[in-house]
C-alpha cells in the first residue's frame, strides 16, 4: 500500500470517528428516556420496620425535631432527638407513637429521648416509653386528634420523665 493511500484511510477512519464521537450526547438522551430515575431519598411505605429500610421509613415523618440517632433492635425503636422547642415535642412523640403503631407491624415498645444542651455536651431533658400493647385502635385514633399532653387517657399510655433540665427547658419555652 502506497503512502498515499495509507494516508486517505487513516483521514477518512479520523472523520468517521469525529461524526460517530458527535453523536454520543444523542445516543445518551434516547437512553435517559429509556431508563428510569428514582431519587435517593424517596419515602418509603414501610410496613415491617427492618435495619435495611428504617432511613426510607423515618424520611418520610413530618418531624419537627432533629434526629440525632436511631436504633432499631429486637422490634424496639429508640428515637434521640435533638431540642429546639418544647412545645413541639409533643407533635414529634404522637407522630412517632403513630409511625410505631399505626403504620408498621412490627415495632413492640418505642423509647423517645430528648437531648439539649451542646454538640459536646447533651443533656437528658425527656425520656418517653410506650409498648404497643398499651394502645389499642380506637385510642390510636384518638391520639391522631389529640393537640397536646392534655388527654390523660392517651398521657397515661406514655411514660415519660423529665429531668431538672427538661424542667428548666420547658419553663423557658412557656415564658
Amino acid at each position: 500500500m502506497s503512502f498515499s493511500r495509507q494516508f486517505a484511510f487513516i483521514s477518512l477512519l479520523g472523520l468517521a470517528a469525529i461524526i460517530l464521537l458527535g453523536q454520543v450526547p444523542f445516543i445518551d438522551q434516547g437512553i435517559k428516556h429509556k431508563r428510569q430515575e428514582t431519587a435517593v431519598f424517596d419515602p418509603v411505605r414501610v410496613e415491617a420496620l427492618s435495619d435495611d429500610n428504617l432511613v426510607d421509613a423515618l424520611i418520610g415523618l413530618p418531624l419537627r425535631e432533629r434526629l440525632r440517632r436511631v436504633s432499631w433492635d429486637h422490634s424496639i425503636l429508640t428515637i434521640d432527638l435533638k431540642e429546639t422547642d418544647s412545645s413541639q415535642v409533643w407533635t414529634d412523640t404522637r407522630d412517632l407513637i403513630l409511625f410505631s403503631f399505626h403504620e408498621t407491624d412490627n415495632v413492640r415498645q418505642l423509647l423517645l429521648r430528648v437531648f439539649g444542651g451542646k454538640d459536646g455536651n447533651p443533656a437528658l431533658l425527656m425520656a418517653a416509653e410506650t409498648k404497643f400493647f398499651d394502645w389499642t385502635p380506637k385510642e390510636l385514633s384518638r391520639l391522631k386528634a389529640a393537640a397536646g399532653f392534655h388527654d390523660s387517657a392517651i398521657t397515661g399510655k406514655i411514660r415519660i420523665a423529665i429531668t431538672p433540665a427538661g424542667r428548666r427547658w420547658q419553663q423557658n419555652f412557656a415564658n
